[in-house]
């Protein structure tokens, strides 16, 4: 009989490198088998995931083994969308970008436009636009969660999720913002796995209960968009009952910073200020002082007489005097949130409980910025997250602005039990960045002064012409989006189609599914792809795209690089950019190749380093113009130097590699990742964990380690004085000022306190046609479209539904299963339904990136994906739907995905396969058989039958 092995090794081989199927830069161990991958399992060393690893991250193995693996190069020889492409050499395809890049450059480098999707390698991409010379450069964040990051960094100094984490070891109550399952899922999972193990209370404020939401102490139901009017119905309710840390709001915030009251002069609603320009407060004495002096106790709520005469007033004051306002209670909210004003009037309580009522003490004496000692932490036991749900609306900013006013009214800001910032924040608020390509900054052949993106204060900072037309394609940083911190990406292809505000020579995009999922208007965005002038040419001149797989987006260009997977390049995640520290202290990781590349593609890192080096540009080449980094991304990532000692990683610096966070280059550095499992992490002094935007220990370290440039408090912006210049220029002040029919709409929503506004689209159509709020969100086994590709998640969701309550349902004669019609002002698509309880009654839903263009990722053109499969994308404009505006916030330009108003209709006749369905794609050469069945592993089985069938 034979005896089976319950345990039999499964590998001859482990490496530790850096998971990549989502942005949560987990840890994982993969094993190998006569070299090829065995098996994925988490690293229970790496600080992120601790070991816990997701379906997404255990199926990588299928993503690396994908049928949808571009092999070689290709150069489009027939018609644009027609896939007929040819296979070209490396020294071909470079040559061909590099001459197209060239050309652009020499002539205007505005004419090139360089975007880039979830490639974690922002911080080489934003350089070389910038020494490339073109303004045109952005990155994903633009139509994902620019408005969380832009109000966090310009409030706090951090934001949540990347910058921020809450703290789940002592937190009391937790509450949730507009979270789905996919972004960092698996420290979440922890987390609430530490809540629900000490009792602590988790309450989801979300349209949908799926996921997290379904796990939650208390859901509530809200109507999507109307997040901020809640939260400053809490705040209403937390300044009526004056359950306020009045303490915190003086020491550590702009509360009691001095606010000038004069209507009518140029500098109405700025701070006060000193002759050397420091902001003044009212001390309690009654004097004026500057708010940094020795022992200064601001007044928070008395106007106080200037030295010329006129008013100002706190902060805190003007705060007070507006929310207090019956138009923010909590009867209010309830009429435009769903959500009862019992409830609303409970949560307020319930939170100033757990703050006040529950506050934590940890006994560890730390010092102050000013040298003050104390002999503990005190700690507001409230933490809180949240992400795209809040984020993708036309109001999202100020919408996270007032999240971030509710937090600092609780004081609970990297205090124990409350949100904590992750190393390496906090940063100034906000950062001391401002974006380049200011008219007179462009120019040939020549290198930006500073990066392409950034975090301007005031109409100074803009990239506007005289006319105040937007210099940037995707119109970042105009008037119609001043704080465009990540750009805008949706308006790339529409704005580069109609030549608006110039037309461009080259689009160059990586990994970024413009033509499908991560475009608005997809059937729209794909006409403008193919759309020619009257004499041939397309409108969009030439197109370069780089991606590992057979997307979408891939039929559509001009030139294909192929890039890598994950597990055969070297990447860098790096503390310039989106790191893996923790509020226990900063971390970085890499990537390295695990297996070698099977294919003739190559890293899009080192492709992009190599074109730098051809093209000449600055910091790329040596003086004798030699590549500067022969070894290619690696190369770059141990001897570059962004400042003296400061390169992509901080650990093992030096040329010993016994330095931390600033050091010499290290030859050795990738080799000392590689034996620490991928990963270095360096944890805080215990006197630096907490309190870090005014902890001097910490504030010490981080100007050490260069994450700062100087030791200084980070002041905390309840009031952003930046927005207010911009509603100055509106009202006729200053030398830079927006175009008329911009005014009114830069003095309504610059605002400099948080405030809510109904998102445009629903101001725009009529209610009674489009009774329906419509969102997406992400499941916990996909992460955008590569994932529904991978063979063992397509197992898991195949297909997609569209989400509707069921008494909504039942109102309209509508059941399960049946097929329906979604319309917007936009378009309509035609779907089957899914009726469910746990949704919000005027809200459908459906998973995002499940629907496949029939022929792409090397699926059988009949899969379900592509059958049963949809987006709603195809509802969606960039523009409002008077035509003249983007469909995006008006601080940011975030793309308002979830201001999607709809009304659904039974359709008389089920069709085939759901609407609309453009025609299929044709296969690139090279792209090979795609199997019916995938059956990988098989080969590593012990019966000889299975081998076999695997060698078949």
């Amino acid at each position: 009989m034979e005896q089976l092995d319950p345990s039999p090794p499964v590998s001859d081989e482990v490496k530790c490198t850096t998971c990549y199927m989502c942005a949560c830069r987990c840890g994982i161990r993969v094993h190998l088998k006569n070299g090829r991958i065995r098996y994925i399992e988490g690293n229970r060393d790496h600080p992120v995931n601790r070991g816990v690893l997701c379906a997404k991250g255990s199926a990588g193995i299928m993503n690396h083994y994908s049928p949808a693996r571009l092999r070689k190069p290709l150069k489009r020889i027939g018609e644009r969308g027609s896939g007929d492409f040819v296979e070209i050499e490396w020294d071909e395809a470079l040559a061909i970008a590099e001459a197209w890049l060239r050309e652009a450059r020499a002539t205007d480098p505005r004419r090139l436009a360089f975007y880039t999707g979830r490639d974690q390698s922002q911080a080489l991409t934003g350089w070389w636009a910038q020494m490339y010379g073109t303004p045109n450069y952005a990155a994903h964040g633009g139509f994902c969660s620019v408005n969380m990051a832009a109000a966090g960094l310009y409030t706090l100094g951090g934001s949540f999720w990347e910058f921020g984490e809450p703290d789940f070891e002592h937190t009391k109550l937790f509450l949730m913002f507009g979270v789905a399952e996919d972004h960092d899922s698996n420290p979440i999972k922890l987390g609430l796995a530490e809540i629900k193990r000490r009792g602590a209370t988790f309450i989801s404020v979300n349209p949908v209960r799926t996921g997290y939401s379904a796990i939650a102490d208390r859901w509530l139901p809200i109507r999507p968009g109307t997040d901020g009017a809640l939260v400053l119905a809490l705040v209403h309710e937390l300044l009526k009952s004056r359950r306020v840390d009045l303490d915190f709001l003086a020491d550590y915030t702009n509360a009691g910073w001095l606010v000038i009251d004069d209507p009518r002069a140029a500098d109405d609603g700025l701070f006060a200020r000193d002759e050397a320009g420091t902001p003044l407060v009212l001390d309690r004495g009654g004097s004026l002082r500057p708010w940094n002096a020795d022992a200064a106790r601001p007044a928070l709520a008395r106007p106080a007489t200037l030295a010329d005469g006129r008013r100002a007033k706190p902060v805190f004051l003007l705060v007070a005097e507006r929310y207090l306002d019956e138009r923010y209670s909590a009867d209010a909210a309830a009429a435009v949130t769903g959500v009862p004003a019992e409830e609303i009037r409970a949560l307020a309580a319930e939170l100033a409980r757990a703050a006040f009522d529950e506050r934590i003490e940890i006994a560890r004496a730390w010092t102050d910025w000013r040298g003050v000692t104390h002999d503990r932490f005190v700690g507001r036991p409230v933490s809180m997250h949240a992400m795209r749900g809040i984020s993708a609306h036309a109001n999202g900013f100020q919408t996270c602005r007032a999240l971030h006013l509710l937090q600092l009214l609780l004081g609970a800001i990297d205090t124990p039990g409350s949100w904590r910032y992750k190393s390496p924040y906090p940063r100034p608020t906000p950062p001391p960045i401002r974006p380049g390509g200011k008219p007179g900054e462009v120019a040939p052949n020549t290198p930006l002064p500073r990066p392409p993106l950034g975090f301007p204060t005031g109409p100074e900072d803009l990239l506007v012409e005289a006319d105040g037309r937007p210099v940037r394609l995707d119109q970042g940083y105009s008037w119609e989006a001043p704080l465009a911190a990540h750009g805008l990406m949706h308006l790339v292809i529409r704005n580069a189609w109609a030549g608006e505000p110039y037309p461009i020579d080259v689009l160059f995009l990586y990994m970024a599914n413009m033509a499908w999922n991560s475009a608005m208007n997809s059937a729209g965005t794909v006409a403008m792809l193919t759309d020619k002038r009257a004499d041939g040419s397309y409108r969009i001149r030439r197109i370069i795209y780089s991606d590992a797989f057979f997307s979408e987006t891939v039929p559509y260009a001009d030139l294909i690089l192929p890039d890598t997977t994950y597990l055969e390049r070297y990447d860098c995640i790096s503390l310039l950019d989106r790191p893996i520290g923790t509020a226990e202290g900063p971390g970085d990781a890499i990537r390295h190749p695990v297996v070698p590349p099977d294919r003739d593609v190559r890293p899009f890192q080192d492709v992009l380093l190599d074109l730098g080096a051809r093209l000449g540009l600055p910091g790329m080449v040596n003086a004798d113009g030699s590549p500067k980094y022969p070894g290619g991304y690696a190369d770059y990532i141990v001897n570059h130097e962004r400042a003296p000692g400061i390169g992509p990683l901080a650990g093992w610096r030096g040329m010993g590699g016994e330095l931390s966070g600033r050091g010499a280059p290290n030859p050795q550095q990738l080799d000392r990742y590689i034996a620490n499992g991928g990963f270095w992490h360096y944890h805080l002094p215990p006197e630096a964990s907490f309190f870090k935007f005014a902890n001097k220990a910490y504030l010490e370290h981080a100007a050490g380690f260069g994450l700062i440039a100087e030791p200084e408090p980070v002041v905390l912006q309840l009031y952003l004085e930046p927005l207010q210049r911009f509603r100055l220029a509106a009202r006729g002040h200053g030398p830079v000022q927006p175009p008329a029919h911009l005014r009114e709409r830069v003095a309504t929503y610059c605002d400099p306190l948080p405030e809510w506004h109904p998102p445009f689209e629903g101001q725009m159509v009529s209610d009674a046609a489009f009774p329906l709020h419509a969102v997406t969100q992400r499941p916990a086994a996909m992460y955008h479209s590569w994932g529904s590709q991978n063979a063992w998640l397509r197992q898991i969701h195949g297909e997609n539904r569209l989400y509707m309550h069921r008494a909504t349902a039942d109102a309209l004669g509508i059941a399960d299963d049946d097929w329906v019609h979604v319309i917007s002002h936009h378009g309509r698509i035609t779907v089957q339904v899914r009726l469910m309880d746990g949704v919000e009654p005027h809200t459908v839903w459906t998973w995002n990136a499940i629907g496949k263009r029939a022929g792409a990722w090397n699926l059988d053109p009949a899969a379900r994906e592509a059958t049963r499969g949809f987006l709603l994308n195809h509802l969606i404009s960039e523009l409002l739907p008077d035509g003249r505006l983007p469909n995006a916030d008006p601080v940011t330009g975030q793309a308002a995905w979830y201001d999607l108003r709809v009304r659904v209709e039974k359709a008389a006749v089920a069709p085939a396969a759901t609407e609309p369905a453009l025609p299929p794609l044709a296969k690139p050469p090279g792209l090979g058989h795609a199997p019916a069945l995938l059956r990988y592993g098989a080969q590593f089985g012990r019966s000889p039958e299975r081998r076999k069938m695997a060698a078949a």
